[in-house]
């Protein structure tokens, strides 16, 4: 088997490459005694560690868009809620899929204006 240094790598655009789950890539670990290994893991490895471990004991804050084409979950428990605060109460400029909330009372004509419900718009 060839060995090639970093530096003789060369870099492939991302976009005209699609990553595989099967891909390798070199990741540097450090510890709290001040080691320090290389390792190499699959794309895969790095995701399931990332959706098992990471985002169960972790907050993930995205300020942006998010796809989430395979599905939006969360495991829970209460201390990783989805929390849809912030949503438009209206549908003012939005598109189809967009998330809004409107009242009860809004929707049904009776009931609770303070209780919300998501809606998705069509």
């Amino acid at each position: 088997m060839a060995r090639f240094t970093i530096s003789q790598l060369n870099t492939i655009p991302t976009l005209t490459y699609n990553l595989l789950d099967s891909d390798l890539i070199m990741a540097s670990i450090g510890s709290d005694t001040y080691n320090l290994s290389s390792v190499r893991l699959t794309l895969r490895d790095l995701g399931d560690y990332f959706a098992s471990t990471y985002a169960t004991n972790n907050t993930l804050a995205v300020a942006g868009p998010l796809s989430a084409q395979l599905g939006l979950s969360a495991n829970g428990v209460k201390a990783h809620p989805i929390n849809f605060a912030g949503l438009p109460v209206t549908t003012t400029g939005l598109q189809a899929g967009d998330l809004f909330t409107q009242t009860k009372a809004e929707i049904l004509g009776t009931g609770s204006s303070t209780q919300k419900i998501l809606c998705v718009m069509t």
